[in-house]
């Protein structure tokens, strides 16, 4: 079989004798974190004219321009002239004897190694995502909010810092930390402060920032599925969080024959606390009133004032007017001031998706989805990759007797790693709700404590695993009314920790569903104005509450919304069958070695393919492939 590698365009020269193994696998079988690669063992080639330009004398140091061994190089491997596998060589070391190169010692990756090295260290934050950015405003956050029919791909709900109740009583009014929702009266002393509530992008959208900044492309096998296109990603943030800043012209003193002193004077209409900073060009800052309230001024004596800018900073929204008062000499005094009105803050100003989204890297973004669906992911070309669920993945195979080529002389039974228990488990809880859950049930919600048992339901031996995402889960909250019985179909997220300080999740997916609601919930616009709103957008851990197919919990957990068990859970939509199969009693792991094995069938085995062997059906594990000798090792599990 005439085997050809290929670096870019050069084809490498080949030993005669050498094996080059090609070792894939969707995972090892019992570690269930892991997904597919495909690597190669290390093998050599000849260090020959040609293969010495290829990899421009690597063991020469003082070459210019030399090869970099630090980055994988892209290739292809022909079998019978037709192409095996695209992926990507890297160079290990360079054999010398007397001093001369006899060898090169290269390795093979696929894909999902590449998708590493493209995305780099690169975060979520530096896709761009600015085709969902908005204007902060009232109207937006409340369309956001209280509707999501056609899917937004950006949508607000509850997740607050505050904390809410349900109480008609029309002297119940908000406090500092606890608001109520209920239209219990027109004034704007309770209600929802629309700016109080949290935006949330769809992770699809996320997909498709990833696809266009790389050039790479997912299936959408899995990603067009409900339960991926309707998932959302909790946005760490909103403009107020940030310090707004707003540089307040001075008059023009051109005219001044020379400048005496400069005041600089801030008058607000409100309490709130705000700063005032005087900065050279080059951003020192020289003056300042830090977290100051009421009117105050800064002078500034001499001719500096026409080197420096003025503005004034806040955490909340800001009406204020300020004033540059400048004053010269020589000619007389003269004096010349500017008055800026302003409303400084969130208000009116972009919501930036990229400054909002939590930090976390791409590729551990991409390994927690991957990870938590169970997905396969096994790249077509160098640009395209599937990706669907293991389930599916496995029902897309076909079946392919191999006896003819299978030598019986010595082969392996074996009960392969076992494991006794599995720990699915979210990033450690921070919100007080969710910590409060685990002291109460001494796992978070949303994890899932697995035991293997055998029939009589005692644990079998083995090891435990972790599998630990990078995601955060969190505990909501549904409403009742403080006064009278009746329950009130809204439930909220509080993102404070115990101490009622305000928290940033780390990476925290969830659904969101639209609900009517059984009792009006007040909206307030302004210090003057509120609305009733009879439709809520609700976080949720479920798609849908009627008998969700869908959720974002390993464990079964009680739904906040309505007390109902959640059944159709991340391990029994995604993770069950592969465990029941892989741990169950009558499983085995078999090695068997094929020889001399057709070219057809070294170019179209597939991993989920069903494998039968005198008549016995088998799923791979792994398969080392030698496409020198033409074969193939291949590590077995019976089908059950």
């Amino acid at each position: 079989m005439t085997t050809a590698l290929y670096i870019g365009t050069e084809k490498l020269d080949l030993f005669e004798q050498d094996n080059i193994v090609i070792k894939n696998s969707v995972s090892k079988i019992e570690d269930i974190t892991k997904v597919f690669t495909a690597t190669s063992n290390s093998f050599s080639v000849p260090a020959t004219d040609h293969n010495n330009k290829i990899f421009k004398h690597y063991y020469n140091a003082s070459i210019l321009n030399p090869f970099d061994a630090r980055k994988l190089v892209k290739g292809a491997i022909y079998l019978g002239g037709l192409l095996y596998k695209t992926g990507n060589f890297k160079l290990n070391k360079v054999i010398l004897k007397h001093q001369k190169a006899t060898s090169y010692s290269i390795d093979f990756f696929g894909l999902l190694t590449e998708l590493k090295e493209i995305v780099g260290k690169d975060k979520l934050k530096d896709l761009d995502l600015s085709a969902h950015n908005f204007n902060y405003t009232y109207t937006n956050v409340r369309a956001k909010l209280v509707g999501n029919s056609p899917l937004q791909s950006v949508a607000n709900t509850i997740l607050s810092r505050n904390r809410y109740i349900f109480d008609t009583n029309t002297n119940t009014a908000n406090t500092d930390s606890v608001k109520n929702l209920a239209y219990n009266n027109a004034n704007a002393t309770s209600g929802l402060d629309w700016d109080d509530t949290s935006s949330s992008i769809l992770n699809i959208k996320i997909i498709e920032a990833i696809e266009a900044k790389y050039s790479i492309t997912f299936s959408r096998d899995f990603f067009s599925n409900d339960a991926f296109a309707k998932l959302y990603l909790l946005l760490n943030g909103k403009p107020k969080d940030a310090l707004f800043s707003e540089i307040i012209p001075k008059p023009d003193i051109s005219d001044f024959v020379d400048l005496d002193e400069t005041d600089f004077t801030v008058t607000p209409s409100s309490n709130d606390p705000y700063s005032m900073i005087v900065r050279t060009s080059s951003g020192i800052v020289t003056n300042q009133l830090t977290d100051v309230t009421g009117t105050n001024s800064i002078e500034i004596a001499g001719s500096y004032g026409q080197y420096f800018f003025f503005s004034v900073e806040a955490a909340s929204n800001l009406e204020f007017s300020a004033q540059i008062h400048m004053v010269g000499i020589d000619d007389g005094d003269e004096h010349i001031s500017s008055t800026y009105n302003r409303t400084l803050g969130f208000f009116n100003s972009v919501f930036k998706i990229n400054e909002n989204i939590p930090d976390i890297k791409i590729i551990d973004y991409l390994k927690g989805i991957f990870q938590i669906f169970k997905l396969v992911v096994i790249p077509t070309s160098d640009s395209n990759m599937y990706v669907d669920t293991w389930n599916n993945y496995y029902n897309g195979g076909v079946v392919r007797d191999v006896t003819k080529f299978i030598d019986f002389k010595e082969n392996t039974v074996s009960s392969g790693t076992l494991l006794n228990e599995i720990n699915y488990k979210f990033k450690e809880a921070q919100t007080l709700l969710a910590k409060q859950f685990k002291i109460n049930n001494d796992i978070d919600y949303g994890n899932l404590e697995l035991e293997i048992t055998d029939a009589n339901g005692k644990q079998v031996d083995g090891k435990s695993l972790d599998f630990e995402l990078p995601f955060e889960n969190m505990v909501y909250e549904k409403l009742s009314r403080s006064s009278g019985s009746a329950v009130v179909n809204v439930v909220y997220g509080l993102l404070t920790d115990q101490n009622y300080n305000f928290v940033k999740v780390k990476p925290h997916l969830h659904y969101i569903n639209n609900v009517n609601l059984s009792s009006n919930v007040k909206i307030i616009e302004n210090s003057t104005t509120t609305h009733a709103v009879t439709t809520l957008n609700l976080p949720a851990h479920t798609l849908g509450y009627t008998s969700p197919s869908y959720s974002t919990v390993f464990g079964n957990e009680i739904n906040e919304y309505d007390g109902q068990e959640i059944v159709n859970t991340l391990y029994s939509n995604y993770h069950q069958t592969y465990i029941v199969g892989v741990f169950n009693e009558k499983r085995r792991s078999y090695s068997f070695t094929a020889k001399n094995v057709s070219l057809e069938l070294i170019k179209n085995l597939e991993l989920n393919d069903d494998i039968v062997i005198k008549g016995k059906a088998y799923r791979i594990d792994s398969i080392d492939t030698n496409i020198i000798t033409r074969e193939i090792k291949f590590n077995l599990i019976n089908l059950i």
